[in-house]
C-alpha cells in the first residue's frame, strides 16, 4: 500500500521560507546600532529677564540620538558658571520627549547669570539670565 506524502512538500516549503527569513534577519550588512546622544539643543528658557529673588521659567534642553530621535533617560548636568543664585537641581534626566529641565532662583543681587547644561561627550550649552 502506498500513501502519498503531499503534506511533506508543504512543510519543506514552509521550512525553506523560514530559513530565508532568518538569514535576512541576521544580515550583517545592516547592523543595528544602539542609540547614542549626538546633540543637545536649547528647548526653552534662554535669555530671560527676572527680578532679584524671583524664579525663572524652566530652562530646558532637548537631547537626540544619531537618527535625530528624542532620547529618554539621559542625565544632564546643570551649573551656574557666573553670577549668584541657585538651581532647582544640579542634574536632571530627559523625559520621553528627550527634554530635561531645571529652574533658576536669583539671589538679591542684580546682574548677568550664566548657566550651563552638559551631557557627557557633547559640547555644553549656555543659558543667559539677566537679574534686574
Amino acid at each position: 500500500m502506498h500513501f502519498p506524502m503531499k503534506g511533506t512538500r508543504v512543510l519543506a516549503g514552509a521550512g525553506m521560507a523560514l530559513a530565508l527569513l532568518l538569514s535576512a534577519a541576521c544580515d550583517d550588512d545592516d547592523p543595528v546600532e544602539p542609540p547614542v546622544a549626538t546633540e543637545i539643543t536649547i528647548a526653552s528658557g534662554n535669555n530671560q529677564v527676572i527680578a532679584p529673588s524671583a524664579t525663572s521659567a524652566a530652562l530646558s534642553v532637548n537631547v537626540v540620538d544619531q537618527d535625530d530621535d528624542d532620547m529618554q533617560n539621559v542625565p544632564v548636568t546643570w551649573a551656574i558658571t557666573s553670577g549668584g543664585g541657585t538651581l532647582s537641581a544640579t542634574s536632571s534626566t530627559t523625559n520621553v520627549d528627550g527634554v530635561a529641565s531645571v529652574t533658576y532662583t536669583a539671589d538679591a543681587t542684580a546682574g548677568a547669570v550664566t548657566i550651563t547644561a552638559t551631557v557627557a561627550g557633547l559640547t555644553a550649552l549656555t543659558f543667559s539670565i539677566t537679574v534686574q
